[in-house]
């Protein structure tokens, strides 16, 4: 028989992180998924925000800024209180290059550059196919979706 297990998916809202600690504000989660495949727990979301105009000409001088998202994978135990299963987190970086008036997405060594900053945008309001979870940390169970 298989254990009762619940997990609860926390998604942290992007944030748009200015020098400071500014965040962004009006961040609005319209999608919000998950999905068990053989290589464990995947999350997909979309959201829906722009950035303030104070941030975009920080952006424009030179400042960068972060887009931060957080899923943490909760085992429901009736004994105690809710074991984390998995936590991950996920970290985009958007830049201006003056030099070549373009905007630069990067996530870890991977750089993407577009024209516009509604192109730039566009990448960084959704994520689809996201592993959060290993198999055996995301084994049949009820799921409790939270957002944040």
């Amino acid at each position: 028989m298989l254990a009762r297990i619940a997990i609860a998916v926390v998604f942290a809202a992007l944030l748009a992180l200015l020098p400071g600690g500014a965040r962004a504000e009006g961040v609005e989660l319209a999608q919000l998924s998950t999905q068990r495949t053989d290589e464990g727990l995947e999350l997909s979301f979309t959201t829906r925000f722009d950035l303030s105009r104070p941030a975009e000409d920080a952006l424009h001088k030179g400042v960068p800024l972060y887009f931060v998202a957080e899923a943490t994978v909760l085992r429901s135990r009736w004994y105690w209180r809710d074991a984390h299963a998995a936590h991950v987190e996920r970290t985009w970086r958007l830049s201006w290059q003056p030099l070549t008036r373009q905007y630069r997405v990067s996530n870890g060594g991977l750089h993407q550059s577009f024209a516009t900053l509604d192109e730039a945008l566009a990448v960084l309001r959704g994520q689809s196919g996201w592993r959060i979870a290993e198999p055996k940390d995301a084994s049949p169970a009820e799921l409790a979706i939270k957002a944040c």
